[in-house]
Parts: structure tokens; sequence; C-alpha cells
């Protein structure tokens, strides 16, 4: 897994959650622009996995005792499940889902103290609404997954069991008044009306008995001057079992300002496997980010900008497509353009290739479009980036006042076996390794040599790379 989350910093590089990173410095290119934000997305996917038990923990609870509603504390739900699961009245299934259901609420809360941001919500009271066979087909997430899964195995529509937050008066709104509304570009007045928070699952969509969880949080009404204000996840695999063929888990985000004259930015990203689990195992990881800019007036509901990126593999031409990685290749292939939809046609603003060495994990390549000629990435420049991005320290050098969007940042000095120093011409900080694999990864960056890139811009077919989505 430490392969694939390197991989899946870099590869989404030029889809960061800062926009103006991708226009400004060189350095935020690839792994170091991301470094940061894509560990926050894998923390994402723990918690979303995490809050995707406890919600059908609960859920397993409201059934056995056949309610639609029904108010606990983690703490609270934990202790009801293990009441549940010692009670004869319930058959050994029953018992051993509930057992199951109790451990996972558990686990739950053992995050929840853990984590400084949510110490002391294991303690407090909520209130979950559930609702059956409630049409999901186009809800933001879903939608894509049947627009790329669908025809293979046989998605038409997907129908999911939902658990819910109640409305601001603790009203179960019936899935009628709301989950239609449910889409992309919706209205402000239909995000008004969708629960802030739900969780559904599916154990049958399509025709090959996949199985699917999806998260929505809407923020519409948390933060005030918002038309559109959420983010969803989407967990779907092609069958139930262990090693389904297909799978992905999908992250989408919009962010659309009520105002005209402000930018209004879409975020998606992808990580999706082949032969899933099993000994063949492949994944590709994707990512888009979309501007739709106000300029010196107003939005004009047309995109301007997208960074794309994926992992790459050669076609038959030799040009670089957004493919399947395998984990036996001792190296792989990212891509990310920045393209421009401003002018006439798909201009392609910036073309950056990495290559990875899979066994040490690092960045030991890069052709950059807009370095000069030869377009490649010097050993410091090579070092410095994979020292940014193996060990996440943009926000610790933020808050020692370092300028991290200085034109001026670089490595200060030698990197020696286990510390190192980064300055903006300023101020410094200073980074003490300690653990082995932190001890590891500087070892092998001091010894790094820059690799040689066959590849160009002109490998890179722009209308191709537009379709990551």
């Amino acid at each position: 897994m430490t392969m694939k989350k390197n991989l899946l910093v870099a590869a989404l590089a030029a889809c960061g959650v800062n926009a103006a990173h991708a226009n400004g410095t060189d350095l935020y290119v690839g792994a170091y622009q991301v470094s940061t934000a894509m560990e926050e997305s894998i923390d994402e996917m723990l918690t979303a996995k995490l809050k995707a038990s406890f919600f059908s923990s609960a859920a397993l609870y409201m059934d056995v005792l056949n309610v639609a509603k029904h108010s606990a504390s983690p703490g609270e739900l934990k202790s009801q499940l293990e009441k549940a699961y010692k009670d004869p009245k319930y058959t050994d299934e029953q018992r051993q889902e509930l057992a199951d259901a109790s451990n996972e609420v558990g686990m739950v809360i053992d995050y929840l103290k853990s984590n400084g941001n949510t110490k002391g919500i294991e303690s407090q009271k909520m209130t979950f609404c559930s609702a059956d066979d409630v049409d999901a087909t186009n809800w933001p997430g879903i939608d894509d997954v049947k627009n790329q899964f669908g025809t293979q195995n046989g998605i038409t529509n997907v129908l999911v069991s939902t658990i819910y937050m109640p409305d601001e008066n603790d009203n179960c709104a019936p899935t009628s008044d709301w989950a239609s509304k449910l889409r992309k570009g919706a209205t402000k007045a239909d995000f008004q009306s969708i629960p802030f928070e739900l969780i559904a699952y599916s154990d049958n969509v399509g025709n090959t008995g996949g199985e699917l969880v999806y998260i929505l949080e809407n923020d519409i009404e948390e933060e005030v001057g918002f038309e559109e204000k959420f983010e969803s996840f989407t967990f779907y695999q092609s069958s139930s079992d262990d090693t389904p063929s297909e799978g992905v888990f999908r992250r989408y985000r919009a962010t659309v300002p009520t105002v005209l004259t402000k930018d209004a930015y879409y975020y998606s990203s992808n990580i999706s496997c082949q032969e899933c689990n099993g000994v063949n195992e492949k994944f590709k990881v994707e990512s888009r980010y979309e501007s739709d800019y106000a300029g010196q007036g107003n939005r004009d509901g047309v995109i301007d900008n997208a960074f794309v990126a994926a992992t790459a593999t050669e076609d038959s031409a030799g040009n670089l497509i957004p493919g399947f990685i395998d984990e036996s290749l001792s190296d792989a292939y990212l891509v990310d353009a920045t393209l421009n939809f401003s002018s006439a046609g798909n201009s392609t603003l910036r073309v950056v290739v990495d290559k990875f060495d899979l066994e040490k994990e690092l960045v030991v390549g890069r052709y950059d479009s807009q370095l000069s000629a030869p377009h490649l990435a010097t050993s410091g420049s090579l070092k410095f980036l994979n020292l940014v991005g193996q060990f996440g320290i943009k926000e610790d050098m933020e808050e020692q006042g370092v300028d991290v969007n200085s034109e001026s940042l670089a490595v200060k000095g030698a990197i020696s076996p286990n510390q190192f120093t980064i300055t903006d011409g300023k101020t410094d900080f200073q980074y003490t390794a300690t653990d082995v694999d932190e001890l590891e990864a500087l070892k092998n960056i001091i010894a790094l040599t820059p690799s040689s890139i066959s590849y160009n811009e002109r490998s890179v077919d722009v209308t191709i790379w537009n379709g990551v989505k």
C-alpha cells in the first residue's frame, strides 16, 4: 500500500486543492504540490470508511429493532449492540452481525478518542434516519460509476438503502422530498432540502452482483454564499467477493459560489483496480481539477482550465495514455497536464512526465515542458521534490513561517543521513528523520541519480488526456 500511496500523491499533481499552485512556482508540480493535500485525501478515505462502518452499524441495529429513526451517542450505540448480540431472541446470524457491528463501532470510538479534532464526539448523541429502495442513480459520484461501468456490468439504475441525518428540527425528511434533487448542478434550494450527511449502500448493483457504498457531505448550510458546496465518496466493486474483477474509489467535490464574480471549482479523483486484491492486481490513479474563472466580470458556466493527472502506459504509437499499473514493473510513469479551454481548441499549457522507481518509491526522472531545454529536472530539484513529497512537510513549514509559495525554496546545505533543512531564503525549516522508513527514504534520496526520460510534450495527446474525469 505504501507504493500505491506514493503514486497517489504524485499522480494527483496538477489537481491539488489550491489551483493557484499549479500556475505558480515549478516546485508545486508533481509530488510536492499535493504531498500534504493527498495525505489529507488518504486520511479522508480512512475517515470515510470508518464513517460508513459506523453508520451501517447503526442501520443494522435499526433494522433489528424495525425502526426508521434512532438516537444514540457512539458510546451508547456500542452498548446497545453489545446487549443485542447477547440476547437469545435473535438468530445466530443476527447475533454475529450485531457482534461484528459492535466491534466496528468500538474501532470508530477509538479513532475519535485518538484524534484531537474529534475527541469527545463519542459521547455526543446523534439521530439517524433510514430508508430503503431509494433511487440514487443520478447522485454525484454514483452517476460516474454508472457512466464508467454501466454498459459492461448492466447498471441501469441504482437502488440503495440509506441512513441520513435529520433536519434542523430533528425530523427525518422523507426521501421523496430530496432524493431526486441530489445531482450535479442542483440549485441552492435543492441542496438546502438534502440531508447534510448521508450514507447509502447496495449489494446488488447491475447484473454482476456489484457492491456500492456512498457518502455525501453537504456543506450548503455550514458555509454561506454557495450555490453548491458538497463532497461525495463512492466505493464500487463489480462483485461483493474479496477479489472483484473491477473496483473504484471516487471522490468528487463541487465548490460553486452564488455570486458570479467569484470563481467556481470542481475536483474529482479515482483510484481504480483490476483483478482487485489478487496476485495480478493492477491499479490506476486519475484526477481532474476544473476551474470556471470569473476574471474581470462574471462566470459564464464554461470551464476555462483543467488540470488532469493519471498513471500512464504506452500505446501502440509510443504515446502515453492513462492506464493501469502492474505492481511487478520496475518503474512507472505519471503524467499531469494543464489544459486551457479559454482559447480556440484544447491548448496544452504544461506537460509534466514523472518516472518512478517503484522499489525505492522515488521520483527518479522528470520531463517538464516549462523547463529550459532539454526540459529535464536536475538532481537537486529531484531530491528537493522527493524530500517534500515523501515527508509531507508543507503544513509544518507554513507553521514555522516558511513561505511555501516562494520561488526561492530550496534545500539548504547537505542532506545528512537523518536530517535536512529547507529554506525560502529568509526562514529555515529543519526536519529530523526518526523511524526506519524515514531513514531509508533519506538514504535513497541522497543516493538518487537522475534517470533519463524518452517522453516529451508530443507524447501526450490532449484529446485523450482531457478524457480523464
